[in-house]
């Protein structure tokens, strides 16, 4: 009895909050649109403009938002909080120098390239770098965390004059930059296109273990229950998954009484805090890899799975994952009602889909360095700036690091870009060129 209260319990949570994500979005943005009407202070009108669009992506909210851009600019990083001092094993990972600069004296001869992940890095470099001063001597390239860029920490960035290249996995969010019409210069990649495919490589199994993997966590965004009750109704004997998750989460608890609830004691494998290298060994033992959730960053085991040769499953509603990467080659974009068919088909069809070829092909990270370069150099030509070479090669595992472990000690690291460019601090950009190398 009290497994099944629990059950009932938790089940009938998890209804609310899709109901929620899926038909109270619209109607909160519009009262926040009205509310933000009646208030004068712009940091509180924008604060509520800026939550609106994130949620809705409505027309008639961009279209404000557009029209007192040149306010917004001026307020956007009095909107970030204060306070936000990162520790520095975080700056280590969530910024990378891709091309030093060259410079001689305090002159620049051509600026290098700075890759900041993290929204909340964002919200580090606005409030306590002199950013002016960086961008003298960098091209910036954000690689936000979120989906929904309509944030102070991303629109705070408009109030410079140099470009500045923003990675857009959401389609939504990419239409939303290049209306904007401001220095941001969005692109069609993410965090999602900087897999290393070494890691996660083609040594897919014969005849895989599971039918179906799920590399989840446990949160609500998740949505793990969906995943738990399509397997209780599929009928094929035999019929295998596994479920990936960190060792915490507020729904952990929900996962293993669902899966007690369901019977999924002799069907479902779940695995916890699991080592990039195991997550790789597991891939290429499923037949396919799935997403259930209806929003969140630019995804990356999916897309992590391509290149074990793992075909994907994702939601068309899916707000977050560029799903112009799902096609014939790679996978199914289906809508929830169709879930328990399609795995079903999966465990039978798996084979005709060759997700790694067509990821090398494309969204490798070697692809996406020439995509990245070619916006750069296209950024100098049009500045009249000079471009003799190009970055060096990043992956994401998952904090940025080098594709080539020994640049770790010869390029300038990004503590040091904070050590000399803080706001007020003393300019001895020299010091960041000692041990600094070309890109061929």
């Amino acid at each position: 009895m009290k497994l099944l209260f629990k059950s009932w319990y938790f089940l009938t949570v998890h209804k609310l909050e899709d109901i929620a994500r899926r038909f109270a979005v619209k109607p909160f943005a519009w009262l926040l649109y009205l509310l933000s009407t009646t208030i004068k202070d712009p940091l509180k009108r924008y604060k509520l403009l800026f939550i609106a669009h994130r949620f809705s992506y409505l027309q008639f909210i961009e279209s404000r938002i557009i029209k007192e851009l040149a306010s917004i600019k001026k307020c956007a990083i009095e909107m970030i909080p204060d306070g936000n001092e990162i520790p520095d094993d975080v700056n280590q990972n969530r910024n990378i120098v891709l091309k030093a600069p060259k410079v001689c004296g305090n002159t620049v001869i051509e600026k290098g390239v700075l890759l900041i992940k993290f929204t909340t890095t964002f919200q580090y470099y606005l409030k306590h770098v002199d950013c002016d001063r960086l961008q003298k001597y960098f091209h910036l390239v954000l690689e936000p965390s979120w989906a929904g860029y309509c944030l102070p920490e991303i629109l705070g960035w408009t109030f410079f004059s140099e470009p500045i290249i923003i990675e857009c996995s959401e389609i939504n969010d990419y239409y939303f930059i290049k209306r904007l019409k401001s220095n941001l210069i969005p692109v069609r990649f993410g965090s999602s296109d900087w897999v290393d495919h070494r890691l996660f490589n083609n040594s897919k199994k014969d005849e895989p273990k599971y039918d179906a993997i799920y590399i989840s966590n446990y949160v609500s965004i998740k949505r793990n229950h969906v995943f738990l009750k399509a397997l209780s109704q599929i009928k094929k004997k035999g019929y295998r998954a596994a479920l990936v998750c960190n060792s915490w989460g507020d729904t952990k608890e929900n996962v293993r009484v669902l899966s007690r609830y369901y019977k999924l004691a002799d069907k479902l494998d779940i695995y916890e805090a699991l080592t990039q290298e195991e997550i790789n060994s597991l891939l290429a033992d499923s037949k396919v890899n799935l997403l259930l959730s209806l929003k969140e960053g630019s995804n990356r085991s999916i897309f992590e799975a391509f290149f074990t040769n793992t075909p994907g499953i994702v939601l068309i509603e899916n707000v977050g994952v560029n799903k112009e990467y799902i096609n014939e080659n790679t996978g199914r974009l289906i809508f929830e009602k169709d879930l328990v068919r399609v795995l079903t088909d999966f465990s039978t069809s798996w084979k005709k889909y060759q997700p790694r070829s067509w990821a090398l092909d494309n969204i490798s990270t070697i692809k996406t360095k020439e995509k990245l370069d070619l916006v750069l150099q296209g950024v100098c030509t049009d500045t009249k700036q000079p471009w003799t070479y190009g970055t060096f090669l990043k992956v994401n595992k998952p904090e940025a690091m080098y594709f080539d472990d020994s640049l770790t000690k010869k390029m300038p690291h990004s503590s040091i870009v904070f050590a000399v460019l803080r706001k007020n601090a003393p300019l001895d950009i020299s010091v960041m060129m000692d041990e600094c190398s070309e890109n061929n």
